[in-house]
């Protein structure tokens, strides 16, 4: 590329748009001479991604063979012409399957302090040193920050739980992604402690891995008798949207669902939560599980307190009985996007409840039960008859089936109701690996 620096904008703005995503293009092409990166620089470095070798297996599996990064491939990144010029660098994410010290050397001179809103870092094993880092900054090196990931393989729960999130740090932030690993109730509360003093937090993904739980014994997820039953945690007034992932190691271990509870009863009363989400990495279909007390409690507590603003309700990682589908149906009058893992016969509630739905437009259930017998095959005339009662829903997800529903006009001028059953849209493998 031989382009002189007096290069149109517009033309360098049709070059961003045509290989958005490209990232080692990106970095051939505004790195072959010096005047044309420092003509380009203010769009090529608007987002910057660095995945090293990371795998596509959303458990983070972490294997010894992939390559170890560069140092230059930063050091392009942190050129003290760009650090000048990258007055437009609003993302960093940073995917690394260890814990390279070149990374925490290069990460304040890839930072702009007076732009950047989103930073990511995924995958540090075993390195606390980046953690340390971002533990040195403050709302003054990182005003406009709003948007912070953080999952990691080290062991969070030895180092204080404030690393890279604590008060000073955490005013601003809107959006939180927190890699949370094992550990006992007692780590939980000082986390959501933690949480708790943000007072401007929107967004907040809590995830908890499998790592490491074989290093525990079961006096470290006990809880402990001393523990406060109800903390003083800080409501979050602007928070709107809760999401827990977990891997199916962590389903035995109760203090997790304990603590989530703890701290939605107490943090999220007065919140205006409209999108709440619990879901494993994966969703294995069980013909018997076992439901869990924590999480009917914690279904009564939602319809009690945020009926009037969830619009977004997943539990497709529970089991939710009858009672707590009719309550939640019943209550729950502004829902437009629901999930849930149910029985059968507990879907065709929906049409006893559609005049109290006007909103709920996409739906899809599991279908479970808790007896040994199945649980029996979901027809078309079944979709047909839930399609047809609920008249803002055009679609309907069982299981892997899913069926559209439409009103078509007959050749002798009579209006009839069609549900087609839609063929499987086949799984991307190679899809991006998503962060939440």
């Amino acid at each position: 590329m031989t382009t002189p620096p007096s290069l149109p904008f517009d033309v360098l703005s049709c070059i961003y748009e045509f290989l958005h995503g490209e990232y080692k293009t990106l970095a051939a092409s505004c790195l072959v001479n010096w005047q044309v990166n420092q003509a380009a620089s203010s769009i090529l470095y608007r987002d910057m991604v660095f995945n090293f070798g990371w795998p596509l297996e959303p458990d983070f599996a972490i294997h010894d063979f992939l390559p170890i990064p560069q140092e230059s491939v930063l050091e392009s990144a942190s050129l003290p012409h760009n650090s000048e010029r990258g007055s437009s660098l609003h993302t960093i994410q940073i995917r690394i399957p260890w814990g390279v010290g070149f990374v925490q050397d290069h990460l304040d001179r890839m930072i702009n302090p007076h732009n950047l809103r989103k930073l990511a870092i995924v995958g540090i094993k075993k390195d606390n040193a980046i953690m340390l880092r971002l533990n040195s900054y403050d709302e003054k090196a990182l005003p406009n920050l709003h948007e912070l990931c953080l999952q990691t393989a080290s062991y969070i729960r030895l180092v204080p739980l404030r690393l890279g999130i604590k008060a000073a740090f955490g005013r601003n932030l809107r959006v939180l992604s927190l890699g949370v690993f094992a550990s006992k109730l007692s780590h939980d509360q000082e986390l959501f402690l933690s949480l708790s003093q943000m007072p401007s937090l929107e967004d907040l993904c809590l995830i908890y891995h499998s790592w490491h739980w074989s290093n525990y014994t079961q006096t470290d997820v006990t809880p402990s008798r001393r523990l406060n039953p109800k903390p003083a945690f800080a409501p979050l007034y602007q928070l709107k949207s809760f999401t827990l992932r977990y891997s199916s190691a962590c389903e035995p271990h109760e203090h997790i669902e304990k603590g989530v509870a703890l701290f939605l009863s107490c943090a999220l009363t007065s919140s205006p939560v409209e999108r709440l989400s619990f879901r494993p990495f994966y969703q294995p279909r069980t013909i018997n599980p076992i439901p869990k007390r924590s999480w009917d409690g914690l279904i009564d507590h939602l319809v009690d307190k945020h009926s009037g603003t969830l619009k977004f309700l997943d539990l497709g990682a529970v089991y939710v009985k009858k009672a707590a589908m009719k309550r939640v149906l019943e209550r729950c009058s502004l829902l437009e996007e629901f999930f849930v893992g149910t029985c059968r016969s507990s879907i065709f509630l929906l049409p006893q409840y559609a005049a109290k739905l006007p909103r709920l437009h996409k739906v899809r259930f599991e279908l479970r039960t808790l007896k040994g017998r199945g649980y029996g095959a979901f027809s078309t005339e079944d979709a047909s008859v839930i399609l047809n009662g609920v008249s803002p829903l055009r679609r309907l997800k069982v299981n892997d089936d899913e069926w559209e529903g439409s009103w078509t006009l007959t050749a002798i001028g009579e209006l009839s109701y069609d549900t087609v059953l839609l063929a499987r849209r086949p799984k991307d493998l190679w899809a991006p690996l998503q962060l939440r």
